[in-house]
């Protein structure tokens, strides 16, 4: 998006197009818009923090977020999963959705709690 259009959608008096002309006024004026926008864009952005630490805390002391998983000897992939259950990677992938294999995902890579994996007895 250019900078004539932000200043069009914010400020209906932009004064960029007689600012094309090249007059100092102008210029002053549309540099001022300028500013008037980069100070509602701080402020705004310093809201979003304080809105997002704040519900992080909130959410903490609520105990709605569950705790982060240590990541150890006892997770494994989902083609691993597949190999110990006898079940295709994609049906695991469905488990995982369903919540009914405890799962995370690492640097686009999805490991699996090895303990919530039912092994498949040998027949």
């Amino acid at each position: 998006m250019s900078l004539r259009s932000v200043l069009r959608k914010t400020d209906r008096n932009c004064p960029y197009e007689t600012a094309k002309a090249g007059t100092t006024a102008n210029l002053d004026a549309l540099s001022k818009t300028v500013e008037r926008l980069e100070a509602v864009c701080i402020v705004q952005n310093g809201h979003i923090g304080d809105l997002q630490s704040s519900n992080a805390q909130v959410r903490a002391a609520l105990g709605l977020d569950p705790p982060p998983p240590v990541i150890g000897a006892n997770w494994i992939t989902t083609k691993q999963a597949a190999g110990l259950t006898g079940y295709s990677e994609s049906h695991i992938r469905k488990w995982i959705k369903q919540k009914r294999l405890a799962a995370t995902k690492i640097g686009g890579r999805v490991l699996i709690d090895a303990t919530s994996v039912p092994i498949r007895s040998p027949a």
